[in-house]
C-alpha cells in the first residue's frame, strides 16, 4: 500500500476553507492521481445532542458538537481505499492519491492532526469572515446587523476559544502510529489579503515538498 498525502485545512467560518479545498482538488486531480475531500461539517451531532447557548440557542461551534469518532472511522476507511487504488497503478494508471480534510475545528483533535502531513491554517480578519459568511448565507440587507451580532457573539467568540490550541496542535510531529516524523509541513496563510488562487499555489508548493 502506498502512502496517501493528507492535507488538513482549518480556519474560522468564512475564511475560505471550502473554496480552497475545491481549488486544491481540481489542481491535484489528473489522469494519474485520485483526490477526495472530507468536510468535518458533515459530522455534526444531532441538534438534540448539541450544547445550548443561553442567547443564541443550539451551538454548533464547540468540539462537543462534532462526532469525531465517526469522522475518524470514515477518514481512515477512505485512506485505506485510496492507498489500495494508488498501489494498483498498473491497472488504473494511478500513481498518487490525496485526501483533503477541512473543518473549523479540524486541528482541535490530535487524532485528526496526526493524520495530516500537510497542515494549513487560514488566518483571516473577523470582519472579512463575517461578511463572507453573511453573503454565503444570503442574509437580507435589513438583517445584516443582527447577523453580525450573532457571528461576533457566538461564531467568532467560540473560534477564538480554540484558536491557540489549534495552532499548538498544528506543530505535533507524530504519525498515526504515534511515531515521531519529520515529514510534516505547516502553513499559516493570510486568507484576508490573498486570493484563493494564491493560497492554492502556496499549498500546492508545500505539498510537492513532502
Amino acid at each position: 500500500m502506498q502512502r496517501v498525502t493528507v492535507i488538513g485545512v482549518c480556519g474560522p467560518s468564512g475564511s475560505g476553507k471550502s473554496t480552497l479545498c475545491r481549488l486544491l482538488a481540481s489542481q491535484l486531480e489528473t489522469s494519474s492521481t485520485v483526490v477526495d475531500v472530507i468536510s468535518m461539517d458533515r459530522y455534526f451531532r444531532p441538534t438534540t445532542q448539541l450544547p445550548v447557548h443561553p442567547k443564541w440557542g443550539v451551538n454548533f461551534e464547540t468540539p462537543e458538537g462534532i462526532d469525531v469518532d465517526k469522522f475518524m472511522r470514515d477518514t481512515v476507511a477512505r485512506l485505506r481505499q485510496l492507498a489500495t487504488v494508488s498501489s494498483s497503478s498498473a491497472e488504473t494508471k494511478t500513481t498518487e492519491a490525496f485526501l483533503i480534510l477541512e473543518g473549523f475545528l479540524l486541528l482541535y483533535f490530535p487524532c485528526v492532526v496526526d493524520l495530516c502531513s500537510v497542515r494549513v491554517f487560514l488566518d483571516a480578519e473577523q470582519a472579512v469572515c463575517c461578511e463572507r459568511r453573511c453573503r454565503r448565507s444570503w442574509v437580507p440587507a435589513e438583517e445584516n446587523e443582527a447577523f453580525r451580532e450573532f457571528y461576533d457573539g457566538l461564531v467568532w467568540s467560540y473560534y477564538m476559544r480554540y484558536h491557540a490550541l489549534q495552532l499548538r496542535n498544528m506543530q505535533r510531529t507524530l504519525d498515526p502510529d504515534g511515531q515521531q516524523t519529520s515529514q510534516v509541513r505547516t502553513l499559516i496563510l493570510n486568507a484576508s489579503k490573498q486570493s484563493p488562487e494564491e493560497l492554492c499555489a502556496k499549498v500546492l508548493a508545500t505539498t510537492a515538498a513532502t
